[in-house]
C-alpha cells in the first residue's frame, strides 16, 4: 500500500494523484502501519491530498511514535512544542516541557 502510495504521489506509472496517494497512506496507516501513519501525518501536516490538519497530523505522528518510529518521534515534538506549527512563543510551558513525553515513548533512560 506505501509503494502505491508513492507511486501516486510521484506519479509514477499513473498519473500523480495526491488524493488518491492519501487514500492508500489511510488504508496503511488504518491497518496499523508505522510508515503509513507517519506519512499519512506528514500528509495531514503539509495539507497533501487532504485538508491541512495539524492536530491531525500529530495523532498520526503519535501512532507512528508510539511503535519506535524516530522521525514521528521527532515530528511530534516539534508539533507539541510549537503549539502544532503557531509558533514556540504561542506554546505552553506544558507543551514545552518535553520530558514526560519521552518518557511515555522510553527514550530517556531509567532513573
Amino acid at each position: 500500500m506505501i509503494n502505491l502510495a508513492n507511486m501516486a504521489e510521484q506519479g509514477q506509472g499513473v498519473p500523480r494523484d495526491l488524493n488518491k496517494a492519501a487514500e492508500w497512506l489511510r488504508k496503511a496507516a488504518d491497518l496499523g502501519d508505522q510508515r503509513g501513519q507517519l506519512q499519512l501525518g506528514l500528509a495531514y501536516e503539509k495539507g497533501l491530498g487532504v485538508e491541512r490538519n495539524p492536530k491531525t497530523a500529530a495523532d498520526w505522528f503519535l501512532k507512528a511514535a508510539e511503535q519506535g518510529d524516530s522521525t514521528a518521534q521527532f515530528n511530534l515534538g516539534v508539533m507539541l512544542a510549537t503549539n502544532y506549527g503557531k509558533g514556540i512563543k504561542s506554546a505552553s510551558p506544558e507543551q514545552l516541557d518535553a520530558e514526560e513525553f519521552l518518557e511515555m515513548l522510553k527514550i530517556l533512560p531509567e532513573s
